[in-house]
């Protein structure tokens, strides 16, 4: 069984990380062999771990969890095409090359938790008035400078850490 972790963004991006058989812990902890480094990330925050029978996530204590098909889960089976949201990351689980088409700009507001779900958010406060008639789609916490509900930023999961700073 072939596992990918694929990355995706609001901007388009699309980056796959093939998980061999085994443990793949993902946290800004420089030891982990996924690595993202993001405050909103515990330093070991879930645990990927591959077998030839299944994919399965694990939440390592984290604060502010993990979350799968925006639900926060402390465990579960992974199957192809389910969507992992982590801090401000959102990944889409591909075994043996499915799901074969991605659409990062989609999935990555799908795969994100609900606001009243969120942990530090207070949903009653993100609401819009009741005379208006927007739907509730910014998270307070996750909210650019500039206003904006998507974040940008360049993560590493590669081995190397030359070009990290320090969290």
């Amino acid at each position: 069984m072939q596992v990918e972790l694929v990355h995706i963004s609001v901007s388009g991006r699309v980056e796959p990380k093939t998980l061999p058989i085994g443990e793949h812990i993902l946290g800004r902890d420089r030891g982990c062999a996924l690595r993202v480094p993001s405050g909103q990330v515990s330093r070991k925050h879930c645990v990927f771990e591959i077998s030839d029978a299944r994919v399965f996530v694990r939440d390592l204590g984290s604060s502010n969890g993990t979350w799968v098909n925006a639900e926060r889960v402390s465990e579960s089976n992974l199957k192809a095409g389910d969507l992992i949201s982590v801090g401000p990351m959102v990944f889409v689980i591909r075994v043996n090359n499915e799901p074969a088409s991605i659409d990062p700009v989609l999935l990555y507001e799908q795969g994100r938790p609900r606001v009243e779900d969120t942990p530090g958010v207070d949903s009653a406060a993100s609401k819009p008035a009741s005379n208006s008639s927007e739907p509730l789609t910014t998270r307070p916490s996750l909210l650019d400078p500039e206003g904006s509900s998507i974040i940008e930023f360049d993560f590493d999961m590669s081995d190397d850490d030359d070009d990290q700073p320090p969290l």
